[in-house]
């Protein structure tokens, strides 16, 4: 992650995603336990991301914050998102990064008053795929239209050009919505070092492109999606608990 640019991203950036890869393996390494942990310098350990270390080097662990139950995942406690429902959303154009079926798909299913606005939708499969070509299908019951781009948000120059062709047919992009980027369950030590890259720069790169994109085409509203993981971790996703945190301290 150090090799690409990032501008204005808080310090405490890696150490925080370093312990949300540490809090992920720790479930697969029972065993594990850190002997020192060291801070280059006094700032460091003064920051956000030096006292977030120390409360979670202090804090009581529970068995039941987030474990595996057969097949179902369970969790101490999750408050819903108090989303307004029947509130229209104050934009006339989104692009959504991150493809047309999964995640991004049942969120933009859930956004409510769409009949408004166009939906430009980016995505790594091919438009003619069934499960796109299905999605995509329903979408357009929801909004006023829908557009489909292939694109792999990681190719900055290609994702800036496909964002400035759609900023050239519309008076203004109101909001990019990024879930781009999806985890490779498996322990650490199965791994390669070209696959744990490849897992981090799939969910992080998004992100850090959509930055200085955004900026350069003046698009004021830009979400980024993470995982849950980023703060409970959860076990064989230690990677993508990595990538997680960054994306959040990123859109910070």
């Amino acid at each position: 992650i150090r090799d690409y640019k990032v501008t204005g991203v808080q310090t405490c950036a890696l150490p925080i995603s370093l312990l949300a890869f540490f809090k992920s393996l720790k479930k697969d390494l029972e065993n594990f336990y850190f002997r020192y942990i060291f801070f280059d310098d006094v700032k460091q350990y003064n920051d956000a991301g030096g006292q977030l270390i120390r409360s979670e080097i202090n804090e009581v662990l529970y068995d039941d914050v987030a474990y595996l139950e057969q097949e179902g995942r369970k969790v101490a406690t999750f408050e819903k998102s108090k989303i307004l429902e029947g509130k229209p959303l104050d934009v006339s154009n989104i692009v959504a990064i991150g493809g047309a079926t999964g995640i991004t798909f049942e969120l933009l299913k859930g956004l409510p008053n769409t009949k408004s606005i166009s939906l430009f939708v980016l995505g790594r499969r091919s438009e003619d795929e069934p499960a796109v070509k299905k999605s995509l299908r329903e979408l357009r019951q929801f909004y006023k239209s829908v557009n489909y781009s292939v694109c792999d948000a990681t190719d900055k120059a290609k994702l800036e050009n496909i964002i400035r062709a759609i900023g050239g047919k519309v008076d203004k992009i109101d909001l990019v919505i990024n879930t781009a980027g999806g985890g490779r369950s498996g322990k650490l030590w199965d791994k390669s070092d070209e696959a744990i890259k490849e897992e981090i720069l799939m969910k992080a790169l998004p992100a850090i492109n959509l930055q200085e994109i955004c900026q350069n085409n003046s698009i004021a509203k830009v979400i980024n999606y993470s995982s849950s993981i980023a703060t409970f971790g959860f076990f064989g996703e230690s990677v993508y608990s990595l990538a997680n945190a960054f994306v959040e301290k990123v859109s910070d």
